[in-house]
């Protein structure tokens, strides 16, 4: 996508004193876009690039930087094989970093390390790489040792499970997980995964699948259970993990969360936040970013995606990824200095008193009373996510809604405070 070029470089947010900081990439092409940004610790980032003049070239270069993002040191990622695509960059310090190649063909490719700050990429060995009949779809590193890659189902009857392995040497080795019981699954069902499906908190790690499921180690993929979701293909979807349980699934519009693991998930409320999603460890904060420039900007959401407030507008972002809640950045587009911006601010101290009203009757014929906190806006979503009633109010306690032009089904309502807060209940019209 090509840079939209703006001279705002800080943008305040004075609900929770932050700000965007601008940085300098150090890309000497115009238009560099950052697609993935991986956080070792609070001085050590890498993110990879991505053509954004809207050519469309494979891009194999990145950025890192040591030093909290005062300086950034851009480099090239050499896989030895011009056929092979890049999965996203898991870093684990300033010197170590991994990242997936993948043929666009076959899947074929595996996990590739560096240990001398990117100046050189090798295909780990002696150990695994997804085979002959699989797809490489991810690598992620927890620590300097522990470390997982997974790929596709192989074809073969005889090895009908996703080919996972783990390793807590640093990949001088990988082992298999001793069973994935449940997991296991017919060759028949040909179900996959896809590049970059994945999600991690701390220990803990999932996957999702084309069969609308998720696996979930919670001990850096030594074992794994299998859980359903309410989608059913991770394909366009996200999913997000701000700790080992509570975690978001974006699909079709609509926002699902967890505070199990993904053992269970909610039945779904209107997602109405930005493309471009992270989870904020430490917190029940999401950040999400956009570099649609008929959508620009960025916004945080208190309450893990029911409410979301900007941060700005009219500002490019891509990437975006958070360490915790004080720590984050998001990618933009080089050209005349800048390319990525630091958070500055708190994000633990954004999150505002919580809705907690009550619809009667419910079901209802019509009219609705929402009584407990005062509110100063409902909405009423369909299930597609469709808002179809929309009413202002003057932070008004037992507001009155009327819902009688509505088709009989199920609905969700959500009354939002004075302070940005908001629930979301669902309503049965009769």
């Amino acid at each position: 996508m090509k840079k939209l070029l703006l001279s705002l470089l800080i943008v305040p947010l004075t609900a929770v004193n932050a700000q965007w900081v601008e940085q300098n990439t150090a890309f000497t092409e115009d238009s560099r876009g950052i697609s993935h940004i991986s956080i070792a610790d609070a001085s050590t980032v890498w993110a990879q690039a991505y053509d954004g003049s809207g050519a469309g070239a494979d891009i194999f270069e990145f950025t890192k930087t040591t030093d909290a993002g005062t300086t950034w040191t851009p480099g090239t990622i050499s896989l030895g094989d011009p056929s092979l695509s890049l999965t996203d960059i898991s870093a684990v310090n300033g010197t170590t970093a991994w990242v997936g190649g993948f043929s666009e063909e076959d899947g074929q490719g595996g996990a590739y390390k560096t240990t001398d700050g990117g100046v050189t990429w090798t295909l780990m060995t002696p150990g695994k790489y997804v085979s002959a009949t699989s797809w490489f779809n991810t690598v992620h590193f927890f620590d300097a040792q522990n470390g997982i890659l997974m790929g596709d189902c192989p074809t073969a009857a005889a090895a009908a499970r996703f080919e996972v392995y783990y390793t807590s040497n640093g990949g001088t080795t990988w082992t298999a997980p001793p069973s994935f019981g449940t997991n296991a699954m017919p060759s028949a069902n040909q179900e996959y995964s896809y590049t970059d499906m994945k999600a991690a908190a701390g220990g803990s790690f999932w996957f999702g699948t084309s069969g609308g499921r998720i696996f979930r180690t919670t001990n850096m993929g030594v074992n794994w259970t299998v859980h359903t979701t309410p989608i059913e293909d991770f394909n366009a979807s996200t999913m997000f993990f701000n700790d080992a349980n509570n975690g978001v699934i974006i699909s079709g519009g609509m926002l699902y969360k967890t505070t199990d693991g993904g053992v269970t998930w909610s039945t779904g409320e209107p997602y109405t936040g930005l493309p471009n999603v992270s989870s904020v460890p430490g917190t029940m904060a999401l950040v999400s970013t956009s570099a649609a420039l008929a959508t620009s900007g960025s916004a945080y959401s208190p309450d893990m995606g029911s409410t979301w407030i900007p941060i700005d507008a009219g500002v490019q972002h891509t990437a975006v990824a958070f360490l915790n809640a004080t720590t984050g950045w998001t990618g933009g587009f080089s050209g005349n200095g800048g390319g990525i911006s630091k958070f500055d601010g708190n994000l633990r101290a954004s999150t505002p008193d919580a809705v907690k009203v009550s619809v009667t009757p419910n079901p209802t014929n019509g009219t609705i009373t929402i009584t407990g906190t005062a509110v100063s806006s409902v909405s009423v979503f369909d299930l597609t996510g469709k808002k179809v009633y929309q009413n202002d109010f003057a932070n008004v306690e037992n507001a009155v809604v009327d819902l009688s032009g509505l088709q009989s089904g199920a609905y969700f309502l959500q009354a939002k405070a004075e302070n940005g807060a908001v629930q979301t209940v669902k309503v049965l019209k009769q």
